[in-house]
């Protein structure tokens, strides 16, 4: 059996600002949160064997990664392109109508970004964010060894003290990924 290293990352710089709104059951039906902003903190952690140079991958690296990720996402207002309830259409020009539960909004193209997922929970973010860096870092070559199997643990800090966490394994590559 071969040794297992981990690497955590908590950087002042890995954090984003965005807004979103929860849709979520009560007993008056289905309801969306208002629209709200966060400030967002990132960690992670990445647990896999060492490289003949004697770590797991270079620290600045994953750091740059993740921060060009959370990039895309800085100021946006965060929907769900997967969420029936949540009707999204652009129209000529950079106007953005957005219609959820008999509200409308309208908004620049440039103020919004769409997410494959259901839901803008921060669950689903954390997920959605550690896929994101999990691809980056394979197209970069970021993670050294092509035969190392990688543990991918990423918190989301949605407000002091409110963490959601998602825990990525070798064994989840064989699951469905719906969101």
């Amino acid at each position: 059996m071969s040794e297992k290293f981990t690497i955590f990352i908590k950087n002042s710089t890995l954090k984003f600002n965005a807004s979103h709104a929860v849709l979520f059951h009560s007993e008056n039906g289905l309801i969306s949160e208002p629209l709200h902003v966060h400030t967002f903190h990132v960690t992670v952690r990445i647990t896999g064997n060492l490289d003949p140079n004697g770590w797991i991958a270079d620290f600045a690296a994953i750091t740059k990664s993740l921060g060009e990720i959370l990039t895309q996402l800085e100021g946006k207002i965060l929907l769900p392109a997967r969420n029936h309830h949540v009707i999204v259409e652009k129209e000529n020009g950079d106007l953005v109508n957005v219609r959820c539960l008999g509200k409308s909004y309208s908004f620049q193209n440039e103020e919004i970004f769409l997410l494959p997922l259901k839901n803008v929970t921060a669950e689903l973010l954390t997920r959605w964010v550690t896929l994101e860096l999990m691809q980056t870092l394979q197209k970069k070559r970021i993670l050294p060894c092509p035969d190392n199997r990688y543990i991918f643990q990423l918190s989301l800090e949605e407000e002091p003290g409110c963490f959601a966490e998602y825990t990525y394994t070798p064994e989840d590559e064989r699951q469905e990924w719906n969101p």
